[in-house]
């Protein structure tokens, strides 16, 4: 009897053991599934963390071809490249650009183009006995034309005062031919009216621009208008050069206003 109840005591015991083992199977399953959940979260983080840095590597390929371009352009720009040239003769000296690699067809018509006008006046004995430094200035330049600007003060002992003298010259890179006026615009009546009513740009001018546009104002339509349609032509006194957003005319204009005006009109 003893017997049956000490075995019937340890099987009781075995089975509270089995028992109790499944209450704690759960509890270290749960920790196994945190563990699980925390890697997962992990690899998440991780997988986020490579699509962001995905979408950054993909957004700054996206941006590349833009900072092509700017490095295209800007080596566009700099193959533009003009050096200065003097031109001496007498007392007169003209510094005017010209485009070293003189090899093409194209870039040798440019160079004359430039050359002939820059030194037109002198070489024609316009101003014999004068004396005096003509500067030029780069006004627009891309790849399909460019402006020059010619100025300069010259004096001589025939004259009590100097001399304000302003021309210049647009030239067609692609082709090498002079571009003026009559290229850029449709002058008639409507663009003279254009030029009465523009802005006065020159420094010598500029101080007497009511007196300037009265003086514009005066001059009858077809007189002004017959000046604009020989413009850029080196037997008259009214040239044009580009700026980036407008065009402007040079008149000339009595002594007293400057000699010449520079009238800026937008494009």
């Amino acid at each position: 009897m003893y017997q049956k109840v000490m075995i019937a005591g340890m099987l009781s015991l075995l089975f509270l053991s089995a028992c109790s083992s499944e209450i704690s199977d759960p509890e270290a399953g749960g920790d196994n599934n945190a563990e699980i959940e925390e890697s997962q979260n992990k690899d998440d983080q991780d997988s986020v963390g490579t699509d962001s840095k995905e979408d950054q590597d993909s957004a700054e390929t996206a941006t590349q071809p833009a900072e092509d371009n700017q490095t295209t352009a800007k080596a566009a720009e700099d193959a533009i490249s003009f050096i200065e040239k003097q031109y001496t003769k007498g007392d007169i000296q003209v510094e005017y650009p010209q485009l070293p690699d003189a090899d093409s067809v194209e870039v040798q018509s440019i160079n004359e183009v430039i050359s002939r006008d820059a030194t037109y006046f002198f070489e024609n004995g316009l101003y014999e006995g004068y004396s005096g430094d003509i500067k030029y200035e780069t006004t627009f330049l891309d790849e399909e034309v460019a402006s020059f600007l010619y100025q300069g003060l010259l004096t001589s002992p025939k004259q009590s005062y100097p001399l304000n003298l302003s021309y210049s010259t647009i030239v067609n890179r692609q082709t090498g031919e002079k571009v003026t006026l009559s290229d850029l615009v449709t002058v008639d009546e409507a663009f003279v009216d254009k030029i009465k009513q523009g802005k006065i740009l020159s420094s010598s001018s500029v101080e007497y621009s009511d007196e300037v546009k009265n003086y514009l104002s005066s001059l009858g339509n077809e007189q002004l208008l017959n000046e604009l349609s020989k413009a850029d032509t080196m037997d008259s006194s009214t040239f044009t050069y580009l700026k980036d957003d407008s065009i402007v005319v040079i008149v000339g204009v009595p002594h007293a206003l400057g000699d010449f005006v520079h009238v800026e009109i937008s494009k």
